[in-house]
Order: structure tokens, then sequence, then C-alpha cells
């Protein structure tokens, strides 16, 4: 069989001009009678084309040296009969190879590429021809268990570390469990998709995004009969952030299935437990069916080579050069069975290990209850890079390499406590780290801005994990200070794009300014980083997207931060210049010929500036500091000279001079960056600032549907500001709102002193309150329990959640919570606080356990008469000790 012998890469048909993106369909000429197929395939290539089901169409032919040419004459007299001619050798076009000049490596690659072959009699393969008869898959029974004690919400239940989902939702309630090189995406109703090493580019199983069908790539089955019945669709769910844990039950069968990933190696786990409740003997015939990828997608499947020894199923996709590895699927002590046929499994045939032209991945164990008897089989799905490591990975996993700070709030508000102390945290980790991936977005690259900022917050609870993204990042720096605006980490090398985003590198000197204030490790400036080479982009380029040579130039990361600080170019008003887009990137025409400004980019400059120059006076790098505090001074006086509007702040100037976000503007009239970064930025006119944050609550803030815009009006058609008009009016960030700005806003009321409308748009923008209202969780219809990254604002889906799971905005709203809102602040070898609370609340608690110090914290209001301040083990100080030893604070304000 072609596809057991080929080790050849996708790489070996580009020499033919075929992408291999594409279905192949080959055609091979092995006498005159075959040239009279030719035609009717060019035809039928044709047709399907116009039809939009684009593929390759390969005719093989055997010419050699001869001069004449006389059966490429005939392809190609064919082709122009069809009229196809101009389809010869395009992306899925028509390709006419010469097989007597290719070696025998390449028609072997070319036979295990087709998806199809056309056979030389057609006639003799439609004989025989039978009707399809796939089994139905049923769902199991919900197996009904008494639910703990809890916080309701519409469709579900937050208890301690845990959400129960206690109703079928419209849309699938996802949950993500991950270590750093290996996850799997779960949902309330299906067993998900699993990744190893990169959620986009090397895909185990399939990502759908299909709210209605979901990721049903991978599924638990159980057979009865003439059925499939799926143990996951149909069961009662919860979710803690060590796993899902589904129940159900089908007939006298009673089950539970936990599923989970270590917190380290390449390996998911379903344990399933079963029980029977009958007064007689069970079979039962399990089965774990896969639909394996490999790569990017199902494209490449027909690639596969499969392995089944010892009750292992083995799989490698040999076209997968860029991610190379083997992938297991196994039962603990082995499976009985497999099956890699897809067609033949769902029609209940057991087939061996062959593959057929679909394939799937498929094993069984069979297990014998005697009445009243419970067993457990565990499931394993792994992956390595050699069969000896896929399968070690089954084994028992060390701990995780990290320690982590624990932090747990218990204030008035229940919903805050679940989200600060479960969600947001896993959130942020689990998701926007590790994974970088969800149901609505499967990224799998790191974002140089977009990691920083989740980093900023994994600071809190996992400070080691934060510097060794700190200098992933430096590393990913050109010698010019600009940065790959994304990138894959892959064996290959690390592939990403180059672009003219202005504010990528500035989360550089912003995030390692923090990390060092937090704690106190200065010898990370220190670390040596080599930078990045290329050349830059040309005058016509935008953007480039490949593999940059490492530099033979190295720095610290201080150096690397100031050359990120100092790469800000200004433009006509003495405003950063936005490139083809600042934190917006959906801004991409706004400063397309090279002169459009920003005036968030600027104000942001201007806080990284004065945030960095503590850490170039703690270096007592002075004329540094001088510089940086220089430069910041200068942006905001041109900002207050140049971009205020009356009664906020302008979001940009285009290339040509004109305003965006001004009064009369007929869209994005006004933008809620400036306006949260006047007091972010510490803008000096603070009566600006203060009706600056007015007008934004005002003029954005939809009490009545609880979502905070971007900006008001949308883009339709009198500007073009990029791709963002791409967007319908007020979904994402054309005029909906966008949750990671929203948290903006909040810190900037809390900042200003305006604690309590903080709060308010806090409680506003946590999907646990939106889903204690009926009316608003019909609409949101996403998780309770993951922040959303925007809520549409259009007029017929106002309220309506956007992508979920995957999203900058948690890591935003866990920092002002808990550093803003409770005010529980590390500063090296201690903890400040400096809390904001809600006139509301009478005080709070926390437990904490930071740098191996476990800390008991009360925070109240002062009775009458009682004094004021921070006591430590009951006596007076400005802080708390990180030194290992157990402490209660009680700080009265």
């Amino acid at each position: 069989m072609a596809v057991e012998k080929n080790n050849e890469g996708v790489q070996a048909l580009w020499g033919m001009n075929i992408s291999g993106d594409d279905p192949l369909v080959l055609l091979e000429i092995t006498d005159d009678n075959d040239l009279l197929n030719v035609e009717p395939y060019i035809r039928m290539h044709s047709k399907l084309r116009r039809c939009g089901i684009p593929f390759d169409l390969a005719i093989v032919y055997e010419e050699g040296g001869d001069y004449s040419q006389p059966a490429l004459g005939v392809l190609r007299l064919a082709a122009q009969r069809s009229q196809s001619e101009h389809l010869l050798f395009k992306k899925a076009g028509i390709h006419f190879i010469d097989s007597m000049k290719l070696g025998d490596q390449v028609k072997i690659t070319l036979r295990s590429a087709a998806c199809y072959i056309a056979p030389h009699n057609i006639k003799k393969a439609r004989d025989g021809a039978r009707q399809y008869r796939p089994l139905p898959c049923l769902p199991a029974e919900r197996l009904s268990l008494p639910l703990p004690e809890g916080d309701k919400v519409m469709g579900g239940l937050f208890t301690n570390g845990e959400f129960h989902v206690t109703a079928a939702p419209e849309m699938p309630w996802c949950h993500i469990l991950a270590n750093e090189d290996f996850g799997t995406l779960v949902s309330d109703q299906a067993l998900g998709y699993t990744w190893a090493g990169n959620a986009r580019e090397n895909k185990l199983t399939p990502w759908y995004n299909d709210s209605r069908t979901d990721n049903r790539g991978e599924m638990l089955l159980l057979r009865e009969n003439d059925s499939y019945i799926d143990l996951i669709y149909g069961a009662a769910v919860s979710y803690n952030p060590g796993g899902a844990v589904y129940s159900g039950k089908r007939g006298e069968l009673e089950y539970e299935v936990r599923v989970s990933i270590p917190p380290t190696g390449m390996v998911k786990k379903a344990e399933v437990t079963l029980r029977c409740a009958s007064d007689k003997k069970l079979g039962v015939r399990l089965f774990y069916y896969t639909e394996p990828v490999l790569g990017v997608n199902r494209r490449g499947a027909r690639y596969l080579h499969t392995k089944w020894e010892n009750g292992k199923l083995w799989l490698r996709n040999p076209y997968n050069t860029a991610f190379p590895g083997t992938m297991l699927l196994t039962a603990r002590g082995g499976a009985d069975l497999c099956c890699c046929d897809r067609p033949k499994f769902l029609a209940g045939e057991f087939s061996g290990e062959q593959p057929g032209a679909d394939v799937c991945a498929a094993i069984s164990v069979l297990r014998e209850l005697e009445p009243g008897e419970e067993k457990t089989v565990w499931f394993y799905l792994s992956f390595g890079q050699t069969y000896e490591q896929a399968s070690e990975q089954t084994e028992e996993t060390a701990p995780s390499k990290y320690e982590y700070n624990q932090i747990e709030i218990n204030t008035p508000d229940g919903a805050l406590n679940h989200m600060v102390n479960t969600w947001l945290p896993h959130q942020i980790e689990k998701s926007r780290i590790f994974g970088r991936t969800g149901f609505y977005q499967c990224g799998g690259a790191y974002g140089f801005r977009d990691q920083l900022q989740d980093s900023y917050a994994q600071l809190q609870f996992n400070p080691a994990a934060t510097r060794a993204h700190l200098l992933r990042c430096a590393a990913h720096q050109f010698t010019e200070g600009d940065v790959l605006h994304w990138w894959h980490e892959l064996p290959s090398g690390h592939a990403g794009v180059r672009t003219r985003c202005s504010d990528d590198m500035l989360w550089l000197p912003f995030t390692v300014a923090e990390y060092v204030q937090t704690t106190g490790d200065t010898g990370v400036l220190e670390e040596q980083v080599a930078f990045l080479q290329a050349k830059e982009l040309a005058e016509h380029e935008s953007e480039r997207y490949f593999t940059p040579d490492v530099s033979s130039e190295t720095g610290s990361l201080y150096e690397h931060c100031l050359r990120a600080a100092r790469r800000l170019s200004l433009g006509g008003h003495g405003l950063a210049l936005i490139g083809n887009g600042d934190w917006n990137d959906g801004f991409s025409n706004v400063g397309a010929a090279g002169r459009g400004e920003s005036v968030w980019l600027s104000q942001f400059a201007a806080m990284t500036y004065e945030k960095f120059a503590g850490i170039a006076m703690l270096k007592e790098d002075h004329d540094a500091a001088r510089e940086l505090l220089s430069s910041a001074d200068k942006l905001k006086k041109e900002v207050d000279a140049n971009a205020w509007d009356g009664e906020w702040y302008l979001r940009a100037f285009f290339d040509d001079g004109r305003p965006m976000g001004g009064r009369g503007n007929s869209e994005c009239e006004i933008d809620l960056l400036p306006q949260a970064f006047a007091v972010l930025s510490s803008m000096p006119d603070k009566e600006r600032a203060a009706t600056a944050l007015d007008s934004a609550m005002r003029r954005l803030v939809d009490e009545e549907n609880k979502i905070v815009r971007l900006f008001t009006p949308a883009f339709v058609k009198d500007y073009d500001p990029g791709y963002i008009r791409a967007y319908p009016a007020g979904v994402r960030e054309n005029g909906g709102q966008y949750t990671h700005s929203a948290v903006w806003l909040a810190l900037a009321q809390i900042r200003a002193g305006n604690t309590d409308e903080g709060y308010r748009l806090l409680r506003m923008l946590s999907p646990a309150v939106r889903c204690t209202d009926e009316r608003l969780a019909h609409i949101y219809k996403t998780e309770p329990y993951y922040l959303a990254a925007d809520v549409y604002g259009a007029e017929e889906a106002t309220g309506r959640g956007g992508w979920s799971v995957y999203t900058g905005a948690s890591g935003w709203y866990y920092r002002v919570a808990v550093c803003d809102l409770c005010g529980i602040v590390r500063r090296g070898s201690c903890i400040e606080l400096h809390p904001q609370l809600p006139s509301e609340w009478q005080g709070y608690s926390a437990r904490l356990f930071v740098a191996f110090t476990p800390v008991n914290i009360t925070v109240k209001r002062a009775l009458e008469d009682e004094k004021k301040g921070l006591t430590v083990d009951g006596s007076p100080t400005q802080s708390i000790p990180l030194d290992a030893r157990e402490h209660e604070a009680v700080m009265v304000i």
C-alpha cells in the first residue's frame, strides 16, 4: 500500500506545483485506452470547481525523452476542448506529470496523497456497490445525583472549586484542561478535541468550531445491540480545574467518566467507572473512538500510518513535518480490538488496523460485571516523538515543575469569590498561556502582546512561569527593537509574522517592570537573550510571515526592554505612530501610509516609560531613566495639546490628519481606551480625566443590557479604519463590548477613587452575575464560569456572548479584583494591603500562600474610635513579611 511505503512530507508534492492543501485525484495513463478517460475527468474537475469543490487533478503519463511529446499534446488538447487550459499547473488545478521523469518515491507520494485513484476499468469499479447503513449513535441518560450546596445560576451551580451543569445549554459549555505541552477542550456534550505541543499545528483530533455539532472527533461509546451509546452526550457533567466528570446510565448500567490531563506529560486520561445495577450479569463493550488528525486538520488523515501491537494502536503522519511524532490510543492492560476504517466502524464492523480511505482510530475493551459489581477502565490518548515515548506517557507522571502561590478571597460577593479563587486563574493559565485555544478560536501561537498581558496576571500565582515567558518573548525580538507579532513554536522552527503593529514591543518593558517590582528578582534583568535578525519590512510590506534567523548578537533582558521602548516613532502631532494597528489590530488602515497616530498608544507608552524608569533607576542607569521620563512627559503634553475634544480624548488621527473618536464623527465618535488610560497613565489634567471617564460612562455603558461598548457608533461606510469594518456593526471590536477594554474602564474608575462605579462595572462584566438574571442569561448563552472575549451590541443580538474561554479579559479582571479592589499587592519580600472596598462591603477575608508563606488576612471597616491601620500577629506594621512563617494580618480601614 502506498501510504505504508511513503515517508515523504507534503513538500514532495510542491515540485509538481501541487500544494497539498486540497484533495488530490490521481489519473494514471498506462495505454491509449486510458487517454479516453482524460477529458471526462477534466470536465468533472471544472464542474466541481464551479460548485465550490476545489481539488487537484493529477494526470500521470509516460513519455520520458520523446521530443515530440505526443501524449502531452493529447492531454493539452483535452484541456482546450474542456475550456480548462487556464487551470493547468494552478492551485486546485490540473497537473500533467511525466512519470518517467520522477523517482519511485515521488510516485509513491502521489499515490499516498491521492484521496481517489481512478480505476482503469470504471464499469468494473461500479459493480458490487452496496447500501451503506451506519448504526445510530444515541445519547445516554442523565444520572440523577444530589447536588451539593452552592450558588445557583441559570443552567448551573457554583460550589467550592466546581461548576455543575444542571440543564442542557443552548450552546456548548466548554472546559479546557492543559499543561504546557498538551491539552484537551471538552464540553457538556462532547469529549472534545486534543492537541500536543501546539493547539493549531498539531491537533491529534479535530477542532470543528461548530456550535451545533460540537467537537465530536472523540467519543466514548457503548455498544448495545445495533446501536452505539455516547457516554458523554446526555450525561450530567461537572467541571473543576483538574478535570471533567460525566455521570450517566443506560438501562441497568450506571457509569462515571473522569477526563483529566496530568500536570506534566502528553496524555489524556479517560477513567470510566462502571456499576451494574442489575440482578443479572452484564457484558459491557466500550469503545474509545477518534478521528485522528496529527496536523492542522483532517485533510491529511489519509496519509496516516497505523500499527496495532500488544493492545496498543499507534498512528503517525509523515506529512506533518512541522510537528512529527506518534499518537497512541490504548487502555490500561491493553485494548482487545482496534479499527482504523471510519465507515466500517460506524456501521458496526471492526476491520483491524488496516486504514480505509476515511481513517479513524478506535479501540475496544470488553468487561463483565456481576450484579452490584463496579469496575474501572482507563483509556489513554498520548503523544510522543517515538513509539516508546508515546507509550511512556501513559505511566504515572511527575508533579508540576512550578510552585504555585495561592490567593483565596472571601468577600460578600459570592460570584466574585468563585471567579477569583477558581475560574479566572484556570482560564488565564490553561487556556491563554498553556493551550492558547478555545471553542471559538484555535490559535496555537504565542502573541507577543497577548500572552505578556496574561503572564502579567499569572505573576500573582505562578511567578516562575511569568519569568520564563519574559525570556521567551525577548527571544522573539529583532535587533531593531520590534518583535514578532505572533509566532508558532515548532520542532521545525519558530515561524511568525513581523508587522508594523506599534504597541507589541512595549508590553515587554511594562511586564518586566511589574515582575521585578512584584518579586524583587532583579537577576532576571541580567539574563542574556539572543535577538532575531532579518531584513526589515520593505516599504510595500505591511507584514511578513517567515522563520527568522537567530542573531549572534545577545543582550540582557534589560537591554531588550530599552530597545523596545526606543523603537516607538512619533508623527506630526507629536503622538505615537499607529502603524498597521495598535492594541486594536482592526485599525489596520488608519496609519497604512505611515503618518497615522494613536492617542491611546501615546498614553500607554508614557505609562510604560514611567514604569520602566523605576527599573532603570534601580540599575542606576540614570541617563536611561531621564530619557524615559522626558519622553513620557512630552507624550502626555502632546496628548493634552492635540487630542482633547472638549468632553473626551480622541482615539487617533488618520494618515490624512482626520481625527477618529471626536464629537461629530458619524462613526466611532467616542472610544473607551483613551478615556480609561487618561486615568491609568496619570494624565496631568485631572479634571479632564474625570470628565473623560464621565463621558465614557454616559456614552458607552448600556445599563439595560449590561454591556460596555468599545466605541460608538460602529464603522459601517463613512470611514475605512481597516479590517475591523468586516465585523457587523456592534459585533466584537466594531462597536460591541470587547471585555478586555471594558475591564480597563472598571480599573480606571477604581484608580480614580470611584470604587462603587468600578465595582458596578465588574459586576456587569461578570458572567457569573449575568447568568443569575434569566433574561440576560437566555440571551448571553455562553459559559457562566469563563469570561467571554466579547458581548454583542448589535441590535438583533444585544447581550449575546461571543468568543469565550480564550480571552485576555480574564487576566485583567483577575488583576483588578485581587490587586486593586482587594488591594493585595506583593512587593518583593512582603505583602502590602491597599484595599479599595465598595461602600456596601464591611470587609473581607483572604487566605494566601505566597513565597512559601501562609497568611490569613482580615480587612474590616473601623468601628467608632477604632484605630485604623495594619497589624500582623498583633503588632502594628506597614506590610506582611514573606518569611515562610504563618501570619495573621488584620487591616482596619
